[in-house]
């Protein structure tokens, strides 16, 4: 008749306990109990390896997706070491109400599976943003999202799945569906202190009012418009008014954004609007916000094949 016990938070003598963790049967004790500080074997194997953070296991993340599992995830995303390391999240399904934000690069969101691992946004802004303001010759490039859908079925107007920018070698490989509402985005990749370049790897972007956004959102270095030497492939699934908005774009370079220089592959079904709103495969538009450097500088695609 063992229990095990999943302590989530400790303050001082007292202690925050999720009963019966890994399947175990709770047992009944008197108010008061004792509880020892070991380890159990399930956990042990993540102790090991302690860049490699399991928000289930660890953080006490709700996999059925019934509670919410904002503040689980983003005290994993805080407990990455500097040097980086891995927030995993075990297939099945996630809901989170508010923005998860990290710094630490390079980090990298992991799931065991698009669609198997998918996280559901009920917030309003952005699910989950990424990005770094150490805007010098690091060594601590890379990181990104794979593996895992974020869906905003429930999401308020002008949210996005995923905001991410301001580093090198980013590697993508998610979903990003039904962001739908005015303003809204799948995944943007957005520049506000350094350029992302070398960024690679493959979004699937599904009903979204805007699918994929290269952006510039502000800067002071001339050069943060830079997407270059990127190798991304972009699945676009648009639909149009029913279900979808009257308007969807697929891919979009605006803000001054430069993707250059590398490869940007646009695929999938495109079924337009039917309204008297016009809707664009790919859109380029704008240029970078005044006051920046680069200012009066429009947004560009070169030499990408």
């Amino acid at each position: 008749n063992s229990e095990i016990i999943l302590v989530t938070n400790i303050s001082g003598a007292t202690w925050t306990v999720t009963r019966g963790a890994e399947g175990t049967t709770p047992v009944a004790h008197t108010a008061g109990f004792t509880v020892y500080q070991v380890t159990s074997a399930g956990a042990l194997t993540q102790l090991r390896s302690p860049d490699w953070l399991n928000v289930a296991a660890q953080f006490g993340a709700d996999p059925a997706g019934s509670a919410d599992s904002t503040a689980a995830i983003q005290n994993a995303l805080n407990a990455v070491p500097a040097a980086g390391g891995v927030v995993y999240l075990p297939a099945e399904q996630y809901k989170v109400t508010s923005t998860l934000t990290t710094t630490t690069m390079p980090t990298t969101v992991l799931g065991d599976v698009r669609w198997g691992t998918q996280v559901n946004f009920t917030g309003t802004g952005d699910c989950l943003r990424m990005y770094t303001t150490a805007n010098s010759s690091q060594q601590q490039w890379g990181g990104g999202v794979q593996y895992l859908t974020i869906d905003g079925t429930s999401a308020g107007n002008g949210s996005a799945g995923l905001h991410i920018g301001d580093n090198e070698q980013y590697e993508l490989n998610l979903v990003v569906q039904n962001f739908a509402g005015t303003g809204s985005i799948g995944c943007h990749l957005d520049n506000q202190y350094w350029w992302t370049e070398k960024l690679h790897g493959t979004i699937v972007a599904i009903n979204n009012t805007q699918g994929v956004v290269f952006d510039e959102s502000g800067s002071a270095l001339t050069s943060a418009g830079s997407f270059g030497y990127l190798d991304l492939t972009c699945y676009v699934y648009s639909y149009g008014a029913t279900p979808g908005p009257a308007s969807q774009d697929g891919v979009v370079v605006q803000g001054g954004a430069r993707p250059y220089n590398g490869r940007l592959v646009v695929k999938g079904n495109f079924q337009g609007s039917s309204s008297a709103t016009t809707s664009a495969a790919l859109r380029v538009t704008g240029q970078a916000a005044a006051g920046h450097p680069n200012a009066g500088q429009f947004s560009a695609i070169a030499n990408c094949h």
